[in-house]
């Protein structure tokens, strides 16, 4: 989800030249006077419409007939700088190499997959997991139009990935906001059968990154402690690289690395 005030001020900044460019165009017969009383009386019909068309950027549930609209924002150029960024700073973490496999668990219209795509190269794969067919749907779309056959559009349960087992080499989990809530139901229903499930599609020796805003940001919704999720994934069968929660670089978020043990 977009941050309303930065989401309001790149949206602003692009529409703002709307009533220079339409309103002040010169029409036959109307004198420069008349244009700026015409400027004047139709800048709070334009705000107006902004704001509507504007609105499903910021909702809290796109719903199911919406293509994630700020992730296709992004593809255009909207926030791209920045989320290159952050895939550059993940594939370093990680130590992605040519020819190995990634899945992106909640890659919604699948922003990272392609960063991921250049680096592991045609001997590689890329797995974009969502639960949400809409976002892969799109995905799907952008695969099929740039004519790649290894960066696959996977459809998944919450809990659940129609995978085989040991198939991935790395697992990003970034901003999914699922792990290290101090709910003890929600660890024992949720939290403990995904980590079993991310468990069983990695291989031996594979990666596994989780990267949350909420670990530094106690006002998130939910909290989510760095501490439960290291041991949940002990728990499980992973090695914590990382001892505790580190900040990424190029983001308001922290990260936590494991290994598959064996």
């Amino acid at each position: 989800m977009l941050n309303f005030r930065s989401g309001w001020k790149k949206l602003s900044d692009r529409f703002i030249l709307i009533p220079e460019i339409i309103l002040t165009k010169n029409l036959p017969g109307i004198s420069s006077g008349d244009r700026k009383i015409s400027v004047k009386n139709k800048i709070p019909i334009l705000l107006i419409l902004i704001l509507v068309l504007t609105i499903p950027l910021f909702a809290e549930d796109p719903g199911p007939d919406r293509h994630y609209l700020h992730h296709i924002i992004s593809e255009n150029g909207y926030n791209k700088p920045i989320r290159e960024k952050m895939a550059l700073e993940y594939i370093g973490i990680f130590g992605l190499k040519s020819g190995e496999s990634i899945g992106d668990v909640g890659c919604a219209t699948g922003d990272f997959c392609w960063y991921f795509l250049d680096k592991v190269g045609k001997s590689g794969k890329v797995y974009g997991i969502d639960k949400n067919e809409v976002s892969i749907n799109y995905l799907k779309k952008r695969v099929d139009k740039k004519k790649v056959d290894n960066l696959i559009p996977v459809v998944s349960k919450e809990i659940g990935f129609p995978l085989p087992d040991k198939t991935l080499d790395a697992v990003l989990l970034s901003e999914v906001h699922m792990l290290g809530q101090k709910d003890k139901l929600h660890q024992i229903d949720i939290e403990k059968p995904f980590l079993k499930e991310i468990y069983r599609v990695m291989k031996p020796g594979g990666r596994f990154l989780v990267v949350d805003g909420a670990f530094v940001n106690p006002l998130s919704t939910p909290v989510n402690y760095g501490d439960i999720v290291i041991k949940l994934c002990r728990q499980a069968g992973f090695k914590a690289v990382t001892k505790e929660v580190r900040r990424c670089r190029n983001c308001e978020s922290a990260y936590l690395l494991f290994v598959r043990e064996k």
